[in-house]
């Protein structure tokens, strides 16, 4: 027992002779620990916990830094904890997530890398799938980029600007011109004449109005019109759809083909006649067989007349025998 006291007399005796060296000491350690954990705390690393990784693969990160905060519906699930390259080539942008939350992940869900606000921060939301199989730790998830919505606003803002340009040189151009006294006076001109061309407008239609009125309401009945024979109108654009299959249908080559032999045929025919064979030939080039052709008809023709006028001279009827003369 008196040993023990006086090992604990020894042990108190150079605990308060080195006092401030282990002060020092600890307060060295403590230091270190928590210029670690700060220094994990801005790299987006957690401390604590046996939190889940993920891995998010972009071909554009879009400077996607570290400690970015991944969301899912808006609320905050993990957040970014390492940024590197791939060993890929081309090399892509390898983002290790660190997921808080205890959720069922499906397999086929994705990653989107978007804007938070319009000031450009960036944010990683979480899209669930519908997978039966969930992802586990350390599982690469589909990733896609989300364009922002100032993207391209640079090369429209150069285009901006040269349209800029141009409106500055003609409002010079028309300060120039109000400016002089031959562009006020020219001013007022176009002014005058467009204040008489609207007064003149106004009257037309005023004069005219009750004529508007009336081919507004013409269009109203020719609208209502159309509307109730669509039906018929229908049908009728049917029947031409019809009519065009039918057509398409059809040996067009065939009938062309027939169409060209009767022409062939045609012209023969047509070249007999000129050669004077057959007897439509022979009428149409002997020129004195169509005189007396002509001559017969007209002869003809007269003793018709003849008989048609003198019918006794041709025809005798006797109702009692009576003697022929």
């Amino acid at each position: 027992m008196e040993e023990q006291k006086e090992n604990k007399r020894g042990i108190r005796a150079i605990f308060q002779k080195n006092r401030k060296a282990i002060m020092v000491a600890i307060m060295a350690i403590s230091a270190i620990i928590i210029f670690y954990a700060g220094a994990n705390f801005l790299k987006g690393a957690e401390m604590f916990g046996g939190n889940r990784k993920l891995y998010a693969v972009f071909d554009d990160a879009a400077g996607l830094p570290q400690g970015t905060p991944v969301m899912y519906n808006g609320f905050k699930i993990g957040k970014v904890m390492t940024v590197s390259l791939t060993s890929d080539s081309p090399a892509r942008v390898c983002a290790a997530i660190a997921i808080n939350e205890d959720m069922d992940i499906p397999k086929d869900s994705h990653f989107e890398l978007s804007t938070k606000d319009m000031l450009g921060g960036l944010v990683i939301n979480l899209r669930l799938g519908e997978a039966k199989q969930l992802a586990k730790n350390k599982d690469t998830l589909q990733s896609f980029l989300i364009p922002a919505f100032t993207d391209g606003l640079g090369d429209m803002m150069v285009q901006l600007s040269s349209i800029m340009s141009s409106v500055d040189s003609i409002a010079l151009e028309l300060k120039g011109i109000v400016s002089s006294k031959e562009g006020s006076s020219s001013l007022k001109i176009i002014f005058d004449n467009l204040e008489n061309s609207t007064t003149e407008l106004n009257q037309l239609m005023s004069q005219n109005r009750a004529k508007f009125g009336h081919i507004v309401d013409n269009l109203n009945q020719l609208t209502t019109t159309l509307n109730e024979e669509t039906p018929q109108l229908q049908s009728i654009i049917d029947n031409f759809d019809q009519i065009s299959d039918d057509i398409a249908k059809a040996d067009v080559a065939k009938v062309i083909l027939e169409a060209n032999q009767t022409i062939e045929q045609l012209s023969l025919i047509v070249e007999k006649i000129q050669k004077g064979e057959g007897d439509i030939g022979k009428l149409v080039n002997n020129e004195e067989l169509y005189n007396n052709l002509a001559l017969t008809t007209e002869n003809l023709n007269k003793l018709l007349i003849d008989i048609k006028e003198n019918p006794d001279r041709y025809i005798h009827v006797s109702v009692f025998g009576k003697k022929k003369k």
